[in-house]
């Protein structure tokens, strides 16, 4: 991905949706503490401050309207979500509250001087969230229950239609149901889903060219059924999937089930016309990759001539908080190939990371981990597939390395 494509893709997201800031807070003035009571009861308290500067508790804002004006912007829930806290300040005072969306991110309070006329100003800054704040965001409404998110964690084989190919996949309720297993035996419901997304030619990736016909991706924690490498890695140059090696057997089994021209096992759909996933094998490849013990080297490609990657994808692979720092340290690793790989001509590498939220700790404690590495974004519902966006509790986020741009 050349860097013009990387801050095309960063504009983008940076139009549709708030980039999250990190939590430390610079020109600190009058320090105020605020708690926030959403619609569920969880209560959270803030020790935010105001500044002049560009930077504003948590909140970056744009210097051409904003600069020498001090702006906060806090996220807030309109339905039952309650503000306290200090006075504002002499200096400053709450001057508009955003209209009623479905976004959660709509539902803030503005601060600034008292005194300003042009508040429409406001409006052109660059506003930011803090990573605490989005997971008080994403928790506040209910999440109906997804079952943990197995598909259906009994069934040995599920078939499986994402964008107009018929697909079969294996997976081993077995392993599952063993003591001390892990999760990636069976298939989980936002891989499907995921899947879909990144298939269709108006994704943002696509759009903005951070994925092409020449990208090289590497998948984290594919778990047994390759599904997004099988969907993906047509329309690509190269697809690694890694995991644990335990998975490797199913994993083979799926991509050699799911890349045959002839499937002797045609469902009902196959039988009325509907095009098999026949693909070429050559680009998509599995190779295992422990977080915690294996090292993240340019031979994950699986090519002489390929140093690095464009993408790095991860897939509902947050569900330990023992996990997190080795996989976010890892996506660290796979995205720094490319500062590495002085032949690739390219701009840095993306990480897209897609998860079922599941519980308020456990994606706060990834997404402050997440952010000390890379600049990220939430994925808008706009921007996201239908059916993504018709599942509360399914997020994605893009990060590209701090350190590259």
């Amino acid at each position: 991905m050349l860097a013009t494509q990387a801050f095309a893709l960063m504009a983008a997201l940076s139009s549709a949706t708030q980039e999250i800031f990190g939590d430390t807070i610079h020109a600190l003035r009058n320090n105020i503490q605020f708690s926030f009571t959403n619609a569920r009861g969880i209560t959270r308290t803030y020790p935010e401050a105001y500044s002049n500067g560009n930077r504003a508790g948590g909140v970056e804002l744009d210097p051409t309207p904003c600069a020498g004006r001090a702006l906060f912007e806090f996220p807030i829930l309109a339905n039952g979500a309650q503000y306290t806290g200090g006075n504002p300040g002499a200096h400053r005072v709450v001057v508009a509250q955003s209209p009623t969306s479905q976004t959660a991110y709509d539902h803030c309070f503005l601060m600034t001087h008292q005194g300003v006329q042009d508040r429409n100003a406001f409006a052109k800054c660059n506003t930011y969230q803090i990573p605490v704040a989005q997971t008080f965001l994403l928790f506040s409404t209910d999440i109906p229950s997804q079952n943990l998110g197995f598909v259906d964690s009994r069934a040995t084989t599920l078939d499986l239609t994402i964008a107009g190919k018929d697909y079969t996949i294996h997976q081993s309720p077995t392993i599952l149901n063993r003591p001390g297993s892990t999760t990636g035996a069976v298939l989980w419901k936002i891989t499907p889903l995921v899947a879909e997304w990144l298939a269709s030619s108006d994704n943002l990736l696509w759009t903005s060219d951070a994925l092409s016909s020449s990208s090289s991706v590497l998948e984290l924690g594919c778990g047994i059924s390759g599904l997004v490498g099988l969907v993906v890695a047509p329309s690509v140059a190269r697809y690694t999937l890694t995991d644990q090696s335990y998975v490797a057997r199913l994993v083979e089994k799926n991509l050699e089930e799911n890349v045959a021209v002839a499937n002797p096992n045609l469902s009902g759909q196959r039988r009325k016309g509907r095009p098999t996933a026949v693909q070429q094998k050559a680009n998509l490849r599995f190779t295992p990759l422990d977080w915690q013990l294996d090292e993240v080297t340019p031979n994950l490609t699986g090519a002489v001539d390929v140093r690095s990657f464009d993408a790095v994808i991860a897939c509902d692979c947050i569900y330990n908080d023992t996990l997190i720092e080795p996989l976010v340290q890892t996506c660290v690793d796979a995205c720094k190939l490319r500062s590495r790989d002085e032949g690739a001509g390219k701009g840095p590498a993306i990480c897209i990371v897609a998860q079922q939220l599941r519980d308020p700790e456990i994606f706060e404690g990834w997404i402050k981990e997440f952010n000390k590495h890379f600049r990220a974004w939430r994925v808008p519902e706009e921007a996201l597939s239908k059916d993504l966006r018709s599942n509360p509790g399914f997020v994605v986020h893009i990060g590209v390395l701090r350190d590259t741009i």
